[in-house]
């Protein structure tokens, strides 16, 4: 178990936003012991390093709200949004392909 501070440094981010993010509900709620300081697990590391990717790759909070819960409903999740969260991550894809594509004009490799 993690408190807040370790729990941010194994996910490479500020404590901020480990609070953050819970307060958005994107992060699920850690336990409450230890005089009632909140204790994390290694699920919340994942979770943790799902939303910080996909923040970094420009997803909406929305976006990564429904990718949190196809993960989390991985048996429930319709194919429907599987697709639809595919497509995205494509979409993601294409446009870092032109980015690169539009840099090596500039400046050749």
């Amino acid at each position: 178990m993690y408190n807040t501070g370790e729990l941010a440094r194994k996910a490479g981010c500020k404590a901020a936003a480990v609070r953050y993010y819970e307060r958005l509900g994107l992060l699920d709620e850690p336990a409450f012991i230890d005089a009632g300081r909140p204790r994390y697990v290694n699920n919340h590391i994942q979770q943790l390093a799902l939303i910080l990717k996909a923040r970094s790759l420009g997803f909406s909070l929305e976006d990564i709200r429904e990718l949190l819960h196809v993960f989390d409903q991985k048996k429930d999740s319709s194919s429907e949004n599987i697709a639809i969260i595919l497509s995205q991550i494509n979409e993601k894809i294409a446009e870092l392909k032109i980015l690169k594509d539009l840099i090596n004009q500039i400046v050749p490799t």
